[in-house]
C-alpha cells in the first residue's frame, strides 16, 4: 500500500516522537538525514528516502509476477470497495465482513518522552511489568497508556513549507512512479487543502 510520501514521511516522524525516539524537529530531523546516514542511523530515521518509491516498487515488479498496488488515498475513500479488491487479487472470499476500525496506530506528541521511550523499548523492566498481566490485557494497557500520555498533548500537524519543501523532493519520483504503475498520482503533488 502506497501512501502520499509527504504524509507518510510526517506520520513515520510522529510514530518516533510518539515512541520517545526523535527529539529533534521535523525540519531539522530532514535536513539532517544525510548526516544520520552516514553515521548508521536506523532506516527509522530516514524520512525523506523511504518515500522514494519508485525503486523500491520497480524492484517488486521486477522479482515477482503478481503485485497488487494499492493506495492508502483509495483505501481512506472505498475502503470495503479496495478490500474486495485485495481479495479478489488474492483468490480469496471477498465476501467477508471486515471490521475495519477509522484510526489505527495514532501518533500523537507525548507529554513524556522517556515513557514512551520505555514502553516501547525492549527493556527488561517492560516486559517484567508486562508478564504480571494476562495476555489479554496487554493491549488494553498499552492503548491506555498511550491515552494517558497523550492527554492535553498538541496536535502535530506538517506546516505548508515542510509540505512543499518535501512536494518538491518527491516529485520527479512521483512522476516515474505513476508511469510505472499506470495510476494518476498528481494528487500528491498537490497541496492539501487545509
Amino acid at each position: 500500500m502506497l501512501r502520499n510520501p509527504v504524509y507518510r514521511a510526517f506520520s513515520q516522524y510522529m510514530w518516533r516522537v510518539r515512541d520517545g525516539r526523535e527529539e529533534l524537529s521535523f525540519d531539522e530531523a530532514l535536513s539532517r538525514e544525510a548526516e544520520r546516514k552516514k553515521k548508521g542511523y536506523s532506516f527509522d530515521y530516514f524520512y525523506i528516502d523511504r518515500g522514494m518509491y519508485f525503486k523500491q516498487v520497480h524492484a517488486y515488479l521486477s522479482a515477482f509476477k503478481s503485485v497488487k498496488i494499492v493506495l492508502l488515498d483509495d483505501m481512506i475513500s472505498d475502503t470495503e470497495g479496495m478490500l474486495r479488491v485485495i481479495c479478489r487479487f488474492l483468490n480469496v472470499d471477498e465476501q467477508h465482513i471486515f471490521q475495519a476500525e477509522d484510526v489505527r496506530n495514532y501518533s500523537y506528541q507525548p507529554k513524556w518522552n522517556f515513557l514512551g521511550r520505555l514502553v516501547t523499548s525492549e527493556s527488561r523492566l517492560k516486559f517484567h511489568i508486562l508478564n504480571q498481566f494476562p495476555d489479554s490485557w496487554k493491549k488494553g494497557i498499552r492503548q491506555q497508556f498511550d491515552r494517558w500520555n497523550s492527554k492535553t498533548a498538541q496536535p502535530m500537524s506538517i506546516s505548508p513549507a515542510s509540505e512543499a519543501y518535501l512536494r518538491a523532493i518527491y516529485r520527479d519520483d512521483i512522476l516515474r512512479l505513476q508511469d510505472l504503475i499506470g495510476r494518476d498520482l498528481s494528487s500528491w503533488l498537490k497541496q492539501k487543502k487545509i
